[in-house]
């Protein structure tokens, strides 16, 4: 293992900052003995740094032509991008990634009246589940472990509600029995409500309410099928209301 001081001060003829932006300050471009110091990362030398190794004679290509060959090709393959929409026969593209259409691909699809599930909805039930675990890990408590009985009995007392009213009403004469029991649907609801058909059941109402508040705002704003700017739209929404109820 190295057992030097400071690695990028030893002696040698080329060094590669290609990790860290103001890698090499005044006080450590005073100590480096390279004779070429070519910039591999966005600002690896601060302006101090630079004068002092500027003053030592040291070559230093900067970092707009040592990376620019990396940022060339990813315009390369935005272009390659951009012209790869105009084939795309697909009727419906559902984003399953986070930006996997650029703007100007989106733009174009739009266009073609492709009907596009921007990422802000695709992706939204893994971040919604990653919420739910936060507030599991910050309550220390699984879902529904507080709630299951009261709500199980609640259920029942329902039921017996209903029995015993309809037995007043229907059998009081004929002194008939009307049983009122849950179906198997019902009582495998009641017995199976655990902290995976909570959180399933949560994460269907939370999908379900925003993709029609999607829908509502795309159709208010006259904004056709764009549910991206619709989404946007319907978000900046929130952010307004939710700072109007903090100040009155």
């Amino acid at each position: 293992p190295y057992k030097g001081k400071n690695l990028i001060c030893e002696p040698c003829d080329i060094l590669l900052p290609c990790a860290l932006e103001k890698l090499i300050k005044k006080d450590t471009a005073q100590d480096i003995k390279a004779k070429i110091i070519a910039e591999g990362a966005s600002g690896p030398i601060t302006p101090a740094g630079d004068k002092v190794l500027i003053a030592k004679n040291v070559l230093i290509p900067p970092d707009l032509i040592t990376i620019a060959g990396g940022i060339t090709v990813s315009y390369y393959e935005w272009l390659k991008n951009l012209n790869h929409t105009q084939d795309i026969k697909a009727k419906i593209i559902a984003e399953g990634a986070s930006g996997p259409i650029t703007p100007a691909g989106d733009k174009v699809l739009i266009a073609k009246n492709v009907l596009i599930p921007p990422d802000l909805i695709t992706i939204a039930g893994g971040i919604t589940v990653s919420y739910y675990e936060w507030l599991k890990n910050l309550n220390h408590t699984p879902f529904g472990r507080l709630s299951y009985k009261y709500e199980r009995d609640c259920n029942y007392l329902l039921l017996q509600s209903v029995q015993e009213a309809l037995q007043r009403y229907f059998g009081q004469e004929k002194k008939i029995t009307i049983p009122i029991v849950p179906s198997e649907l019902f009582k495998r609801r009641i017995y199976g409500a655990g902290e995976k058909e909570i959180i399933r059941n949560g994460l269907m109402w939370t999908m379900e309410n925003s993709c029609k508040e999607l829908m509502k705002t795309a159709k208010e704003f006259n904004l056709g099928t764009d549910f991206r700017t619709a989404g946007y739209v319907y978000a900046i929404q929130l952010c307004s209301l939710s700072n109007l109820r903090a100040l009155f």
